[in-house]
């Protein structure tokens, strides 16, 4: 800018000019914003309100209420849930065990026909959305799938063949995950002779506390290996649940059970 017109801005009558100039911006910026309001999006602020936490009883799902996209999903999981896996015909003709209340445990080998490998992946696909995680079905398996009358899926568990487990530990505080539901095992790390893995272990909410559990683990003691019965102690269970700790502890009569990954 010249000297000139430095000047001629610093006269009285330049500096009201400028403040006129710069006035009228400001308020052809204001009407315009008030004309013309930036638009509003409806959000959810979740501060714990009970009112948008939606939790169902009956199949264990949390969303929130209000939520269309929420409230489709827990609607279809929901009726997959209830409706459940069924299992008919061909796939429940190697029953193992019977019980008095017209539950019966079936098994399927993973050389089975295509048609039972079918419905065991139905059934697997089913159990890791209920267990929140989703673990490889090992090459070489027995598993063992409880089947209520209707030919419900009551209860699954996954066996594989396993060499060498590790004694689950005390953790560095002195206790054990009982209270997580899922936790990162602890194991001393020196090797343990093992026969059998058990790679996945799930009951129904509606079946649980009837001992389908330990007679799911009984099925693949007696029948993993023909002819031969198992020792509960050369058993491993590979990553599992508070719940699943608690079965394994029962069923092997000790908190130091052999775990592997």
């Amino acid at each position: 800018m010249s000297a000139q017109a430095w000047n001629q801005l610093l006269k009285p009558s330049g500096v009201k000019a400028l403040a006129l100039k710069t006035t009228q911006k400001r308020k052809h910026a204001g009407s315009s914003s008030k004309h013309n309001p930036p638009p509003l999006e409806q959000m959810y602020l979740d501060f714990g309100q009970r009112s948008l936490k939606g939790h169902c009883e009956d199949c264990g799902m949390r969303y929130t209420e209000g939520d269309r996209t929420d409230e489709e999903a827990h609607r279809k999981y929901h009726r997959r849930v209830l409706a459940g896996v069924t299992f008919r015909g061909a796939v429940t003709e190697r029953v193992v065990h019977q019980r008095p209340d017209g539950l019966q445990i079936i098994a399927i080998h993973s050389t089975d026909p295509p048609e039972k490998l079918r419905k065991l992946a139905e059934a697997k696909r089913h159990i890791d959305d209920e267990l929140g995680c989703s673990v490889q079905l090992p090459a070489c398996f027995r598993a063992f799938v409880c089947v209520t009358p209707a030919g419900r899926m009551a209860g699954c568990v996954i066996a594989e063949p396993r060499k060498v487990g590790y004694r689950l530990c005390e953790t560095l505080d002195g206790g054990h995950h009982d209270h997580a539901e899922v936790a990162v095992l602890q194991h001393d790390g020196l090797a343990q002779p093992a026969l059998c893995g058990i790679s996945q272990i799930w009951v129904s909410r509606e079946h649980r506390r009837l001992s389908i559990g330990s007679q799911l683990l009984e099925a693949v003691r007696q029948n993993m290996v023909i002819g031969f019965e198992l020792p509960k102690e050369k058993i491993a269970f590979s990553q599992p649940t508070a719940s699943g700790r608690a079965l394994a502890t029962a069923y092997t009569g000790t908190k130091n059970f052999l775990v592997y990954t």
